[in-house]
């Protein structure tokens, strides 16, 4: 058979021979030479980790391959950029610390595929707080606990016009509901955690 397919699985150069031969008993060989090459999926990202809860990222294909003929980004977050653009920018949103996993398809004119993936960072620090007691009287001191007693500073706003402040205990001066919120600060990331209507002051 003049016509004969064969696929290779690995990349390398392979020097494939055709021996033919004829009722005489004559030999003629043959030899050429096949590369089998992955396009390039090299990406970098900027920033590849930062601060939450919103992280603008942007990512950009490393190689200078002019035979790329399509790009598809998977974000890591169940979003997907297939508009097939070489460098797009993506918005990472978390409430909590999180890693996503980012990846790249490429495919080029040969339609030969080939993927890389990397691990985006996002930091968000813990924010979360409960108090002992959501109704107080009136000159009572009311007391909040954070979820996690090991961010670097807390800054609390008790919702009744008095300055922030670091002390999680409070005193109310006035009946009323009152929104409390929590700033914390961890790894040079800062967040803030806004619970409406926490505190009744009777």
């Amino acid at each position: 058979n003049p016509i004969h397919n064969y696929t290779y699985f690995e990349e390398g150069t392979y020097y494939p021979k055709l021996i033919v031969s004829g009722d005489n008993a004559c030999m003629d060989t043959i030899e050429t030479q096949v590369s089998v090459v992955l396009p390039s999926a090299d990406f970098s990202m900027d920033p590849e980790a930062g601060c939450g809860p919103s992280l603008m990222v942007n990512f950009s294909y490393d190689s200078l391959n002019e035979t790329i003929s399509n790009w598809i980004w998977l974000f890591g977050d169940l979003t997907i950029d297939d508009s097939n653009n070489p460098n797009p920018t993506h918005v990472y949103s978390s409430e909590n610390n999180n890693n996503f996993l980012a990846s790249l398809v490429v495919t080029d004119f040969n339609g030969c595929q080939n993927y890389s993936q990397k691990v985006v960072q996002v930091t968000v620090p813990d924010a979360g707080f409960q108090t002992s007691d959501p109704g107080i009287c009136l000159g009572d001191e009311a007391f909040f606990i954070p979820s996690d007693p090991s961010q670097d500073s807390y800054l609390w706003d008790y919702g009744d016009g008095s300055p922030q402040s670091s002390s999680n205990s409070h005193q109310y001066t006035e009946t009323g509901i009152y929104t409390v919120s929590l700033t914390v600060e961890n790894d040079g990331c800062s967040y803030t955690r806004i619970l409406e209507d926490y505190i009744s002051v009777e």
